[in-house]
């Protein structure tokens, strides 16, 4: 186990340091293979231009392969949450008619959660910060991190009296801990359930 995670420990490193590597050769490259004409056109760029393969790749494999050196501590995913993000919609499948109804998997009913009544395993430091963290993405058009990416919905923004806070439904938490990863005020802490409560996976 060691030796694999010392062999792995630049992967993320490889994927920062070489963004014109996936962003634009690789695709260019997939298409060629698709089509049969590895060495034509943009996907020459893919070996030999600034960034490529022999001035990038080299490196991108050095580092994939737990060469090389760096900083290991990248900023905490919590940093990169910004009020003001649009996300771009997502394209209908295709194949598919239009307004086509498709249904996502529930995964908390797949992860079979059970909790056992006063099992608070999610903890929220200061419902006052929290409210000021909603106000700031509400103003960006945007729900706070912990209630947009989590696909439980354990968390949500209720309204009363004009003011809107944070709320829980600890039912339905997974245990993955990205409300506690993202949260940019670091005012969530996930800790383990207790008494056994908690999801299985049993249907995963």
């Amino acid at each position: 186990m060691g030796r694999e995670l010392k062999a792995s420990r630049y992967y993320r490193n490889a994927f920062h340091e070489n963004k014109a590597l996936f962003s634009e050769y690789l695709p260019v490259a997939l298409k060629g293979l698709d089509k049969g004409c590895m060495m034509s056109g943009g996907v020459k760029a893919f070996f030999k231009g600034p960034g490529g393969f022999i001035s990038g790749g080299l490196n991108l494999l050095k580092l994939m392969s737990g060469g090389g050196s760096g900083d290991l501590r990248l900023p905490e995913d919590r940093t990169c949450s910004k009020p003001e993000h649009k996300v771009a919609p997502l394209p209908e499948p295709e194949g598919y008619a239009k307004n086509t109804l498709y249904l996502t998997p529930d995964v908390v009913f797949y992860a079979h959660t059970h909790y056992h009544e006063g099992n608070d395993h999610i903890k929220e430091f200061d419902a006052a910060v929290c409210r000021k963290c909603i106000a700031r993405f509400d103003a960006g058009g945007n729900p706070p991190p912990c209630v947009g990416d989590c696909t439980a919905e354990v968390h949500s923004v209720l309204e009363k009296g004009g003011v809107k806070s944070h709320a829980m439904a600890l039912e339905n938490c997974v245990q993955c801990r990205t409300c506690d990863i993202v949260c940019p005020e670091k005012n969530i802490r996930v800790n383990a359930a207790l008494h056994g409560s908690g999801p299985d996976f049993r249907g995963l």
